[in-house]
This record gives structure tokens, sequence and C-alpha cells, in this order.
């Protein structure tokens, strides 16, 4: 869970007919599969942080950045589709998920994920 995601869910928790119900951490899209001590110390913190919010972490380990960082640039090409497959994996488990996006509509900038472009990931179930 990286900054952005974090204050999604505080400005979300605010707001009771939204509050969320889980956090989901994507080990290995911020922090590399090698550095395990990091993920151990993130991993932990989320799960004070969901302790004291009521709230469960739901923990993914996935190899789709280093696969992907192979051919492609992870903020210009692939974050955005990235964090709409898990939200798309997950699918049958929730009807909403919320990916927290990289500019505001006054800092409109070419990127993957983009305000006007992320709800686009959605289905007809998610």
């Amino acid at each position: 869970m990286g900054v952005d995601s974090f204050y999604t869910f505080l400005k979300l928790r605010e707001h009771e007919a939204s509050k969320p119900d889980y956090l989901i951490c994507a080990y290995c899209f911020d922090i590399k599969l090698s550095n395990i001590d990091l993920y151990q110390s993130v991993k932990a913190r989320l799960e004070v942080v969901g302790k004291e919010s009521d709230i469960k972490i739901i923990h993914l380990k996935t190899n789709l950045r280093p696969f992907g960082d192979i051919c492609l640039r992870w903020g210009e090409d692939f974050h955005g589709a990235a964090l709409a497959s898990i939200g798309l994996a997950l699918g049958s488990t929730f009807s909403k998920i919320y990916i927290p996006v990289t500019c505001t509509y006054e800092v409109i900038s070419p990127w993957v994920s983009h305000l006007l472009t992320d709800p686009l990931w959605s289905s007809e179930t998610l």
C-alpha cells in the first residue's frame, strides 16, 4: 500500500457510507520481492492499522512488476493496469474496490493511472 493508497483509505474512513472493510497490500508493486525485511516491516505496520481501524488486511504477493519491467515502464505503461488487475482478480469477492488516482484535475498529465480513465477498468460486477 503506497502513500496515495493510504491517503485514499484515510479519506474514505471519514465517510461512514464509503468506509472500507478491507485494505489490499500488493507485495512487489513498490517493494521488491528480494526486500523481505521491508515487506515484513510494512506488513506489521498495516496489521496495526487494521487492528486500530477494525479493518481486515489482504496481503497479496505478485511477480507482475518484475515481469512487466522487462519490457515496460511501471508508471508510464502499466501500473494502472496492474492495480486494476488486482481488483478484477478479487472481483468475485468484492463489488467495489477503490484505486487511488495519480493526478488531480488541476494536474492532468499523460500517465497510465488517471482519474478520467481509471473508472474504465470496471466490469459489470465490479
